[in-house]
Protein backbone atom coordinates (compact mmCIF):
# COMPACT_ATOMS: atom_id res chain seq x y z
CA UNK A 1 0.00 0.00 0.00
CA UNK A 2 1.41 3.59 0.34
CA UNK A 3 3.91 2.26 3.73
CA UNK A 4 6.73 2.25 1.83
CA UNK A 5 10.08 4.33 2.38
CA UNK A 6 10.53 6.70 -0.03
CA UNK A 7 14.03 8.60 -1.13
CA UNK A 8 13.15 12.48 -0.26
CA UNK A 9 16.00 13.95 -1.64
CA UNK A 10 15.44 16.95 -3.48
CA UNK A 11 16.32 16.80 -7.37
CA UNK A 12 19.71 18.20 -8.19
CA UNK A 13 18.91 21.18 -10.83
CA UNK A 14 20.94 22.09 -13.77
CA UNK A 15 24.39 24.26 -13.81
CA UNK A 16 23.19 27.86 -14.59
CA UNK A 17 22.06 30.61 -13.34
CA UNK A 18 18.43 30.50 -14.34
CA UNK A 19 18.21 26.76 -13.94
CA UNK A 20 15.57 25.23 -11.56
CA UNK A 21 14.08 21.93 -10.83
CA UNK A 22 10.52 21.66 -11.27
CA UNK A 23 8.28 19.00 -10.59
CA UNK A 24 6.43 17.44 -13.96
CA UNK A 25 2.72 17.72 -14.11
CA UNK A 26 2.08 14.13 -12.75
CA UNK A 27 3.77 14.53 -9.77
CA UNK A 28 2.88 18.25 -9.05
CA UNK A 29 0.35 18.35 -5.87
CA UNK A 30 -2.77 19.81 -7.91
CA UNK A 31 -4.68 22.47 -5.93
CA UNK A 32 -8.29 21.93 -5.04
CA UNK A 33 -10.97 23.80 -6.51
CA UNK A 34 -11.27 27.32 -5.65
CA UNK A 35 -12.72 27.50 -1.67
CA UNK A 36 -11.98 24.20 -0.90
CA UNK A 37 -9.11 22.95 1.60
CA UNK A 38 -6.95 19.88 0.48
CA UNK A 39 -6.30 17.25 3.55
CA UNK A 40 -3.02 15.25 2.78
CA UNK A 41 -3.33 12.01 4.24
CA UNK A 42 -0.91 8.50 5.54
CA UNK A 43 -0.11 6.42 8.12
CA UNK A 44 2.80 4.68 9.32
CA UNK A 45 3.92 1.39 11.17
CA UNK A 46 6.27 0.26 13.06
CA UNK A 47 5.66 -3.35 13.20
CA UNK A 48 4.67 -5.22 16.22
CA UNK A 49 4.45 -2.22 18.08
CA UNK A 50 1.92 -0.11 16.72
CA UNK A 51 1.22 3.10 13.96
CA UNK A 52 0.26 6.81 13.08
CA UNK A 53 -2.11 8.50 10.66
CA UNK A 54 -1.03 12.19 10.49
CA UNK A 55 -3.20 14.83 8.57
CA UNK A 56 -1.82 18.61 6.62
CA UNK A 57 -4.39 20.83 5.87
CA UNK A 58 -3.70 23.88 3.21
CA UNK A 59 -6.30 26.10 1.65
CA UNK A 60 -6.16 26.18 -2.20
CA UNK A 61 -3.63 28.56 -2.10
CA UNK A 62 -1.45 26.32 -0.46
CA UNK A 63 -1.26 28.03 2.42
CA UNK A 64 -0.63 25.87 6.20
CA UNK A 65 -4.21 25.58 8.48
CA UNK A 66 -3.41 22.94 10.70
CA UNK A 67 -2.26 19.05 11.09
CA UNK A 68 -3.23 16.30 13.45
CA UNK A 69 -1.50 12.78 14.19
CA UNK A 70 -3.21 9.86 16.21
CA UNK A 71 -0.62 7.41 17.37
CA UNK A 72 -2.04 4.18 18.29
CA UNK A 73 -0.12 1.30 20.16
CA UNK A 74 -1.07 -2.02 18.98
CA UNK A 75 -2.22 -1.29 15.73
CA UNK A 76 -0.15 -2.15 13.04
CA UNK A 77 -2.25 -3.00 9.79
CA UNK A 78 -1.30 -0.39 7.19
CA UNK A 79 -4.68 -0.72 5.56
CA UNK A 80 -6.46 0.03 9.15
CA UNK A 81 -3.99 2.62 9.36
CA UNK A 82 -4.66 4.07 6.21
CA UNK A 83 -8.36 3.90 6.77
CA UNK A 84 -8.07 6.05 9.95
CA UNK A 85 -6.13 8.68 8.62
CA UNK A 86 -9.51 9.37 6.13
CA UNK A 87 -11.04 9.84 9.70
CA UNK A 88 -9.16 11.84 11.08
CA UNK A 89 -8.81 14.09 8.27
CA UNK A 90 -12.91 14.24 9.01
CA UNK A 91 -11.98 15.27 12.63
CA UNK A 92 -9.10 18.14 11.72
CA UNK A 93 -11.72 19.26 9.10
CA UNK A 94 -14.21 19.72 12.12
CA UNK A 95 -11.50 21.59 14.13
CA UNK A 96 -10.94 23.99 11.54
CA UNK A 97 -14.49 24.38 10.48
CA UNK A 98 -14.01 23.63 7.27
CA UNK A 99 -17.02 22.62 4.99
CA UNK A 100 -15.54 22.31 1.93
CA UNK A 101 -12.01 19.98 1.27
CA UNK A 102 -10.52 17.34 -0.53
CA UNK A 103 -9.17 14.29 1.63
CA UNK A 104 -5.87 12.92 -0.42
CA UNK A 105 -4.54 9.58 0.09
CA UNK A 106 -2.08 7.13 -1.05
CA UNK A 107 -3.97 3.94 -0.08
CA UNK A 108 -6.36 3.82 -2.99
CA UNK A 109 -7.72 0.67 -1.71
CA UNK A 110 -9.08 2.75 1.13
CA UNK A 111 -10.11 5.46 -1.09
CA UNK A 112 -11.99 2.94 -3.35
CA UNK A 113 -13.79 1.15 -0.09
CA UNK A 114 -15.05 5.30 0.86
CA UNK A 115 -16.43 6.10 -2.55
CA UNK A 116 -18.33 2.31 -2.42
CA UNK A 117 -19.11 1.99 1.02
CA UNK A 118 -17.37 -1.10 1.50
CA UNK A 119 -18.47 -3.53 4.30
CA UNK A 120 -15.07 -5.81 4.13
CA UNK A 121 -12.67 -5.50 7.32
CA UNK A 122 -12.51 -2.29 7.84
CA UNK A 123 -16.06 -1.50 7.86
CA UNK A 124 -16.84 0.05 10.94
CA UNK A 125 -14.49 2.76 10.07
CA UNK A 126 -16.01 3.31 7.03
CA UNK A 127 -19.34 3.75 8.06
CA UNK A 128 -18.20 6.44 10.52
CA UNK A 129 -16.72 7.91 7.53
CA UNK A 130 -19.54 7.44 5.40
CA UNK A 131 -22.01 8.59 8.00
CA UNK A 132 -19.53 12.16 9.52
CA UNK A 133 -18.71 12.88 5.63
CA UNK A 134 -22.63 13.65 4.69
CA UNK A 135 -22.38 16.93 6.82
CA UNK A 136 -19.20 18.18 4.80
CA UNK A 137 -19.17 18.86 1.03
CA UNK A 138 -15.95 16.52 0.63
CA UNK A 139 -14.11 14.31 -1.55
CA UNK A 140 -11.99 11.51 -1.16
CA UNK A 141 -9.10 11.00 -3.93
CA UNK A 142 -6.72 8.97 -4.18
CA UNK A 143 -3.26 10.60 -4.85
CA UNK A 144 0.29 9.21 -5.51
CA UNK A 145 3.13 9.51 -2.48
CA UNK A 146 4.77 12.10 -4.72
CA UNK A 147 1.54 14.68 -3.72
CA UNK A 148 1.44 13.76 -0.21
CA UNK A 149 5.14 14.30 1.15
CA UNK A 150 4.34 16.18 4.27
CA UNK A 151 1.83 13.94 5.05
CA UNK A 152 4.28 10.86 4.98
CA UNK A 153 7.04 13.19 6.91
CA UNK A 154 4.25 13.89 9.92
CA UNK A 155 2.97 9.62 9.86
CA UNK A 156 6.71 9.45 10.59
CA UNK A 157 7.64 11.65 13.12
CA UNK A 158 4.49 10.99 14.83
CA UNK A 159 5.63 7.26 15.38
CA UNK A 160 7.94 8.40 18.11
CA UNK A 161 5.09 10.72 19.98
CA UNK A 162 2.82 8.81 22.98
CA UNK A 163 -0.56 7.25 22.37
CA UNK A 164 -3.22 9.42 21.53
CA UNK A 165 -4.29 12.65 19.53
CA UNK A 166 -1.59 15.12 18.81
CA UNK A 167 -3.02 18.58 17.04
Amino acid sequence: AGLEIVNEKEPKAAAGPTARSTPNASTRPRAPPLNHAKINVDAAVRIGRGGSAAVVCRDSNGNYLGSSAIVVQGVDDPTSLETMTCREALCTAEDLLLQQFVVASDAKQVVDDIQQGSRGKHAAIIKEIVARSISFSCNFVYKSRNNNVEAHKLARFALNLAPGRHV
